[in-house]
């Protein structure tokens, strides 16, 4: 898999941030984590096993064809691997993401197309911030592996047309859950695992504005940025790609949703995703067709 890593730490801002945005930073969210993992009984490898099962030993053939040295079929012999890890944490992050991919790639291509897409318009809008973007390389990875649960909600929800029935619902909304557990499993930073989990929610302080949130958000807890950043992305290309139950959006109304959701997402994330969708066709970045 190309990489298309930016590094932007340090550069000088542009332009003026202001007081409700504060950088884009990884702050690690202990409440939602516990409210999740108390919903499922046993350890984290027990969980894992429950969702992930059925493609485990898949999984494992690619993390042993792409990092080098590895060649246990355990999350305890990956643990090992990981901490002796000759190259650090950074190299065995951006190898196991490429890993996943080449997993999804052969699992359901339009899936690998959409995360494909959101890796690639968040690397634009991470370059058009204001300020310092810290821990650049794992936000983008995040960003390339926040939907890989949806691999394990069954290929009805996937191929899904139409509006979901509630239980399918049910059914897909898991997959933030399960994306969680398996990305926690693998040693994945706290900005690649929080990405996976957050990336529906509204934040606490926006729960009686915004309905829709899931898991549900904990009591006093927040949206870190970073997730904040990554929901803005997500939602532009999840509206801009045609779906099975509905078309590309046009500009002006992925436009007024992010002003919509301005109070979700924060000021810098929307000027620049408004700036990006108002002058320049989003087909320079999110390829619509999945």
């Amino acid at each position: 898999m190309p990489r298309d890593i930016i590094e932007i730490d340090g550069r000088p801002a542009h332009q003026k941030k202001s007081p409700e945005t504060p950088e884009v930073s990884v702050a690690v969210t202990r409440g939602i984590r516990a409210q999740v993992d108390a919903a499922v009984n046993g350890d984290l490898y027990t969980k894992v096993a429950q969702f992930w099962a059925p493609f485990m030993q898949r999984i494992f053939v690619s993390l042993r064809g792409n990092l080098s040295g590895f060649g246990g079929d355990t999350f305890g012999e990956l643990r090992e691997f990981r901490d002796g890890y000759l190259y650090g944490e950074a190299p065995y992050v951006q190898t196991v993401e490429r890993a996943l991919l080449n997993f999804v790639a052969r699992e359901s291509p339009s899936l690998l197309k959409h995360l494909m897409n959101v890796r690639k318009f968040g690397t634009e809008v991470i370059h058009n911030l204001p300020g310092k973007v810290e821990t650049i390389n794992y936000i983008l990875t995040g960003l390339a592996l926040h939907d890989i649960g949806k691999l394990v909600t069954g290929n009805g929800i996937l191929l899904h047309r139409g509006v979901f029935e509630p239980e399918q619902m049910a059914k897909m909304t898991t997959h933030t859950e399960r994306g969680y557990y398996l990305l926690l499993a693998l040693g994945m930073p706290d900005a690649v695992v929080d990405m996976a989990l957050r990336h529906h929610q509204v934040g606490w302080e926006n729960r009686e504005r915004f309905a829709k949130s899931y898991p549900k958000d904990v009591e006093g807890e927040p949206l870190p940025p970073h997730v904040r950043l990554g929901r803005g992305i997500d939602t532009t290309v999840a509206m801009f790609e045609n779906r099975p139950d509905r078309p590309s959006a046009p500009p002006e109304k992925i436009i007024a949703k992010m002003e919509e959701l301005r109070p979700i997402h924060g000021d810098d994330v929307t000027d620049v995703i408004v700036h990006l969708v108002s002058s320049y066709p989003l087909t320079k970045w999110i390829d619509p067709h999945l």
